[in-house]
């Protein structure tokens, strides 16, 4: 059964709904603001509900992104406080544009939320936390491709590797790559499968060290340091789940492995994680993004959602006519298709004796 709610778009009478916590039966009010302006039913819905986890699969141009910007000015809106929601995407670009979405629709308290790229999200954690590892310091040094590509060279003359069989951009790609896989230098030389595999290895080790003597990080280990923390140390963990509120991420088909278990040990808390995605795409599969973490969503959060959009009644007519028995559990056709529907036996009325609802919540729908 999917869990995926959505609520007619009406303003709420707030002395007969709402509870004494400000919720309409332990959910969210629902008000009609203007951070739904210009978004259809399906959107509106996705932007004002906000408790528990939520994934959003929709195509290329679809308004996933908008979806998440309104959402973020829907809890601002609604008084959550700004530095209790993060916001992550995946390219400075998106994150600027992200930012100014927001600041124009919330004004000055949107200038708190934690809006960043997954790489600048790390490295503001690291510069307050990294200490509590033991082997970096606060003011550690984020090295750049070419500082990289330097350190690797070194690593090179050290062993007397030739860098013609051994290219310095090859060598990194594979350790960059074993990094996206939380592998470690150790984990990639029990794997090596052949003489190279086995000097990158060997390389991949020194590379590590100098790092740590340089008191420096490459890009990967931002991730992967940020994981380590949330996983090893409790006070850590326990201060940012309890800090954000709401999480929210954008082009989730893009995540990699460690970029997924930072999020999941981020939101595993209040578990209010909202997700958008497309299947279809994966546009950083080249830096180690995982389609499946779509998948594993749905089986982390124990919510099956298969959530589509349509310009046209016609063409969600079209949609479910041809799906699967209990494919959908809720749609929203409007007016003359309602009708149309119930006469090929697409939709049936909904038995609401069986909801496990609130008393607040069936005095707004209607019921005693």
């Amino acid at each position: 059964m999917a869990r995926f709610m959505c609520y007619n778009n009406r303003t709420v009478d707030r002395k007969k709904c709402s509870g004494t916590d400000g919720t309409i039966g332990g959910l969210e009010k629902f008000m009609v603001d203007d951070t739904i302006k210009g978004l259809n039913p399906q959107q509106a819905d996705a932007v004002q509900t906000v408790q528990g986890p939520m994934l959003i699969l929709a195509g290329a141009g679809s308004g996933k992104t908008k979806v998440l910007t309104c959402r973020i000015a829907h809890l601002l809106n609604q008084g959550v406080r700004p530095y209790r929601i993060l916001a992550i995407t995946f390219t400075n670009k998106a994150a600027a544009e992200m930012r100014e979405r927001v600041d124009k629709m919330a004004g000055e308290a949107a200038k708190e939320v934690w809006l960043h790229t997954f790489h600048a999200f790390c490295a503001k954690l690291l510069r307050m936390e990294i200490d509590k590892l033991g082997t970096y310091t606060n003011n550690f040094a984020i090295y750049d491709t070419t500082d990289t590509k330097n350190l690797v060279k070194q690593v090179l003359q050290e062993l007397n590797l030739d860098e013609k069989r051994f290219q310095p951009s090859a060598v990194i790609g594979r350790i960059s790559n074993a990094k996206n896989q939380l592998k470690t230098a150790e984990d990639y030389a029990k794997e090596a499968g052949d003489f190279y595999e086995g000097k990158v290895a060997e390389i991949y080790a020194r590379y590590e060290a100098k790092l740590q003597q340089n008191n420096a990080l490459d890009f990967d280990d931002l991730l992967l340091l940020t994981l380590k923390l949330l996983q090893e140390n409790a006070e850590v963990r326990s201060k940012y789940q309890d800090k954000f509120d709401y999480i929210m991420v954008d082009e989730y088909q893009d995540t990699n492995k460690t970029q997924y278990n930072i999020i999941r040990q981020l939101s595993s808390y209040h578990k209010n994680i909202f997700v958008v995605g497309d299947d279809d795409q994966s546009i950083y599969g080249w830096r180690g993004a995982e389609i499946s973490n779509i998948l594993d969503f749905e089986k982390e959060t124990g919510i099956n959602v298969n959530y589509g959009t349509y310009s046209s009644n016609e063409e969600l007519l079209a949609k479910v006519s041809v799906a699967k028995e209990g494919t959908y559990d809720l749609i929203f056709p409007s007016d003359y298709m309602v009708e149309i529907m119930i006469n090929r036996e697409l939709i049936q009325k909904i038995d609401v004796n069986k909801l496990n609802l609130s008393v607040n919540l069936k005095n707004y729908i209607g019921l005693d």
